[in-house]
């Protein structure tokens, strides 16, 4: 697993001579946050560029940001984020892994790197990558999918959540290909979903992983009192493939 970077605030003198902005999220509801400009600009390359460039924006003027087009949940845990040095984000509801990629992708927009590196931290950890992943749904994973592939540039040779997420899939094609959600839907929505997955994937690696798969399915049956051979049973779990 990834480690967590941790990052300073900076001094609390520079917060005190730091002008707030306004900024306004969402349509209709809208929420309004008044956040700290060096805050904002130490963590987002995006508003960095728009306050502390040369440019005469109207934002700048202004002191002021609209983003209609973002959810004033997710701006929310960014906010929460700028204000905590070991921001960690709270699992408050059953979609948090979605709530995670999403905020990944919030992060990518915003180009805002180490807020993303912190989010793939707990994304790891919810996840418990590698591929101890009995606690994802297939619902939840169409879902991350989606986002994963939707709302971010495709590039899932560089990209660690597009390359956990199609991994996570590749890992579980056979199953999903069987779900009528993904099969149906996400397949017609995201076209050549399947193929980017699999693009992530040496032949080698898929064979592997499903092996790995079916070693899983064997220790959930001995688990509820299936009597297996000996040679069946490991005092240790087999290596995962990915690091």
């Amino acid at each position: 697993m990834m480690k967590r970077r941790r990052t300073s605030l900076p001094d609390v003198s520079s917060l005190l001579t730091s002008q707030p902005i306004e900024i306004e999220v969402g349509n209709a509801p809208k929420e309004t946050f008044f956040l700290h400009k060096s805050l904002l600009c130490m963590e987002s390359e995006k508003y960095r560029a728009l306050f502390q460039g040369t440019g005469d924006w109207e934002e700048k003027r202004e002191n002021k940001i609209t983003i209609m087009d973002e959810d004033p949940k997710l701006f929310r845990s960014f906010a929460k984020y700028l204000y905590y040095d070991n921001w960690t984000y709270q699992n408050d509801n059953e979609e948090s892994i979605v709530h995670l990629a999403r905020l990944y992708c919030l992060g990518d927009r915003l180009v805002a790197k180490r807020f993303q590196e912190s989010v793939l931290w707990r994304f790891d950890l919810e996840l418990r990558y590698p591929f101890e992943d009995e606690n994802v749904s297939d619902d939840d994973l169409c879902d991350i999918l989606e986002v994963a592939f939707s709302e971010l540039p495709e590039r899932p040779d560089v990209d660690p959540l597009q390359r956990r997420v199609a991994r996570l899939g590749a890992s579980r094609l056979f199953d999903l290909q069987k779900y009528p959600r993904f099969r149906d839907e996400l397949s017609k929505d995201v076209p050549g979903i399947t193929r980017r997955m699999c693009l992530c994937m040496a032949p080698m690696e898929l064979r592997d992983l499903e092996k790995e798969r079916l070693l899983q399915n064997k220790r959930k049956t001995t688990a509820r009192g299936v009597k297996c051979d000996n040679e069946e049973k490991q005092e240790h779990p087999p290596e995962r493939f990915y690091t």
